[in-house]
């Protein structure tokens, strides 16, 4: 580290420091006053126009320096607004489903119903195994290569490209193509310079349609291009209220964007009334005043998209008003708050009362404001005694698998530390025949641990089963009707129905739940983002009787049930599956597992299967550490065979189920359809390479019950070929890339 590198680090630990232990004894948590901390120190190297003194008067009043002079503040008045330090108290307010938000290509699959408002999108630009990979979005049309690309550039003449993350807007691209000449951000660029431009990029990108306001906006607003936004919330019931309304001017799009410059380029913003659309801006003859034209459908608009997307509780929506009509061209799930804001306004009466909030719980202790031991332990072995790259939970998940395997009674200490020092629980000597010449040709434990994530993150799409029926509803009929969503809000019970949910059924709480329950007589009750068959219940009714997991209960306690969870449930279809696997045990679904590898990112391939099956250990699940059985599937024919029990962590063969007695050899229903849904599926999320469906096989055909991302490779007997290599070669990149040369 050269001195002027070292003399910046050390300016920057001043300074987050020196606001933290300030904002700590005062009796805020660490991690609220370092994240302000860190606020401060870069508005204080920022080039803003601002003096020291300024910014140090701004940041002794909770405000960052730009917010004097966007409220106006003053000693007499700074009081009245909701201050920087409160609206970095009060974040994050969304829960997990701030996601939807994160991205620009996310809130084109969740809002499909509003498609007619949304950008054409062209191509997403990906980065896989080091290079770049161009996905088609609008057209069945292969974009092979950058000459492609840039071939469909030409062919729509403008087009924006944009990081895919939402919050980055540095290195953003205006592309124009006119009589053979080409232009980026208005400047003159060769064919080969926008080809290095492009495959230069380090993030990912999407290449979209460039929106302009009609002529008439422009000409309301002195020749600028606007942009309106709406600040909304949500309330415990789902229903939305528009807090705040304003225009503000485009930023113009240039090359190399810093932060300096970001500062300096102060975007022109507008109060809008949010009954009428009226507005004025600006003193005496250079004031700009108007109506905005169809504002009531924009205000209509945005209340929808805000019920639509309930689960999450704050947000705003930027539209454009173009020449073919409305079109929505971005979210946010913290939006900034805007100049010119009144003080007795909603939008700081809100956020003053989240403020006043989160300070009651955190003095309540609602909130834990600590790490626990284990987790400061943990991150202290990633940073000093782990391989580089570990995500900390995928180390904690390594070290509670090594404290498992101490009890493990089929191996002695010494093969235990054997194997742990070569990234395997002791149990896996038995399962995988583990010697010294073949351990290193086995995909470890460890190195699985380690390889988290493989995908990138796009993940988020099917790591939780409501954001996967909302990405993948061109294949609805592949999955599980999806009818209730429920979760807390502001530690209130909130109930959202979801799009499969029969419209007879016209209350979205849990006697709305148990109409449904009586009309369906099953339904399945399970975790959003759960895994293993943890959490999960199945719901009956039979003969004016309710069942919970084929326990007699009540009306009464299965409200209580739903009340009790503190995480995210869905309420969905319960699946009967094939008459021929209901043979083998009726008493779970018992499902397949399919892992699809897809490196290319046009050819998805099935690499292992194999059939998961319950047993009276198990209960309602089919669970293979809780008791049940796993088959191996071959992939091609659908023959299932070699069925084994886990028992203490070793597989024991077995010919016929311990409960029916029925033998576990023959040939999987529908498999043909199966095959052919796990690669029409993959092909619909391309961004996505490492695959692991969970399948029930129907009479009709299949259904997915949910997607993993990381899924239990080490519950198969085996790994192919094909396995390994593709482990293999993930490893060697990723030490690569970390520099690891053991």
């Amino acid at each position: 580290m050269n001195i002027r590198k070292k003399f910046k680090r050390i300016r920057r630990i001043k300074n987050i420091l020196k606001v933290a232990v300030i904002y700590r004894l005062k009796g805020y948590p660490y991690y609220i006053a370092k994240s302000w901390g860190r606020k401060v120190h870069m508005d204080l190297i920022s080039d803003n126009g601002r003096t020291k003194r300024e910014k140090r008067w701004a940041h002794r009043r909770g405000f960052l320096s730009y917010s004097v002079e966007k409220y106006n503040l003053a000693e007499d008045n700074y009081r009245e607004f909701f201050s920087d330090f409160q609206y970095t108290l009060i974040a994050p307010i969304n829960n997990a489903y701030k996601k939807w938000l994160s991205d620009r290509l996310t809130p084109c699959y969740i809002l499909k119903g509003y498609k007619q408002y949304l950008p054409d999108l062209y191509c997403n630009i990906i980065r896989r195994n080091g290079g770049q990979v161009y996905i088609p979005l609008d057209e069945d049309r292969p974009l092979d290569d950058i000459d492609e690309l840039l071939n469909l550039v030409k062919e729509k003449g403008e087009a924006l490209l944009l990081p895919s993350e939402n919050n980055y807007i540095k290195a953003s691209y205006d592309i124009k193509y006119d009589n053979g000449k080409l232009k980026v951000n208005n400047e003159d660029i060769a064919e080969e310079q926008l080809k290095e431009l492009i495959t230069g990029l380090r993030r990912y990108y999407v290449l979209r349609e460039r929106i302009e306001n009609r002529r008439d906006i422009k000409e309301l607003f002195a020749g600028s291009e606007m942009e309106f936004v709406f600040i909304l919330s949500n309330d415990e019931s789902g229903k939305t209220r528009i807090l705040c309304s304003y225009a503000r001017s485009e930023r113009p799009y240039r090359f190399g964007l810093d932060i300096n410059e970001r500062f300096k380029e102060k975007p022109k913003q507008v109060i809008i009334d949010k009954e009428t659309g009226i507005f004025q801006y600006g003193e005496s003859e250079d004031q700009i005043a108007g109506q905005v034209p169809l504002w009531e459908e924009m205000c209509s608009l945005s209340e929808q998209i805000g019920e639509y997307i309930s689960e999450i509780e704050y947000m705003s929506v930027v539209f454009k008003v173009s020449q073919s009509g409305l079109k929505i061209v971005g979210y946010h799930d913290m939006p900034a708050m805007p100049a010119g804001i009144a003080p007795d306004s909603q939008l700081n009466l809100y956020l003053k009362q989240r403020a006043e909030e989160k300070i009651r719980r955190l003095r309540s202790g609602d909130i834990k404001t600590k790490g626990s031991i284990k987790k400061r332990a943990v991150r202290f072995l990633k940073k000093y005694y782990f391989r580089k790259g570990f995500r900390e939970y995928m180390l904690a998940t390594w070290l509670n698998l090594v404290k498992d395997d101490i009890g493990t009674k089929s191996t002695t200490l010494r093969q235990k530390i054997w194997a742990w020092k070569r990234g395997f629980p002791s149990y896996r000597i038995q399962q995988y025949s583990l010697t010294e010449e073949n351990c290193r040709q086995i995909l470890s434990d460890y190195d699985y641990a380690w390889l988290n994530r493989i995908n990138n993150g796009y993940q988020k799409w099917i790591n939780d089963k409501t954001t996967m029926r909302y990405i993948l509803d061109e294949a609805k009929e592949y999955m599980a009707g999806y009818y209730f969503f429920i979760s807390k809000k502001n530690g209130k019970m909130f109930i959202k129905k979801l799009q499969d949910c029969p419209e007879h059924i016209g209350r979205a709480d849990s006697d709305g739940i148990l109409q449904l329950l009586r009309k369906k007589e099953k339904l399945v009750m399970k975790p959003n983002a759960g895994t293993h068959g943890d959490g999960f219940y199945k719901l009956e009714y039979t003969d004016g009787v309710f069942f919970v997991n084929e326990k007699e209960s009540s009306a009464d306690r299965i409200k209580e049930l739903i009340s009790s969870q503190k995480s995210s449930y869905v309420i969905t279809e319960y699946i009967e599956m094939h008459r021929d696997l209901k043979k083998i045990y009726p008493g779970s679904v018992n499902t397949i597992r399919i892992m699809v590898i897809n490196k290319t990112c046009f050819e998805p391939k099935i690499v292992q299967t194999y059939m998961r099956i319950g047993s009276s250990k198990t209960g309602v699940t089919d669970n293979i550490a809780y008791g049940g059985l796993a088959a191996y599937v071959d992939k091609d024919s659908g023959y299932y065979d070699r069925a084994a029990l886990l028992s203490d962590h070793r597989y024991i063969s077995m010919d016929h189920h311990p409960d029916t007695g029925t033998f576990l050899e023959g040939y999987l229903p529908n498999w043909e359809t199966v095959k052919k849904g796990a690669y029409d599926i993959s092909m619909m999320i391309p961004q996505l390479e490492y695959l692991g469906f969970d399948i029930a096989i129907t009479e009709d055909g299949f259904k997915i019950l949910e997607i993993n991302i990381h899924q239990d490779i080490h519950k198969a007997h085996e790994f192919t070929e094909e396995i390994n290599r593709f482990f293999s070669e993930k490893i060697q990149y990723k030490k690569e890339l970390f520099n690891i040369t053991k």
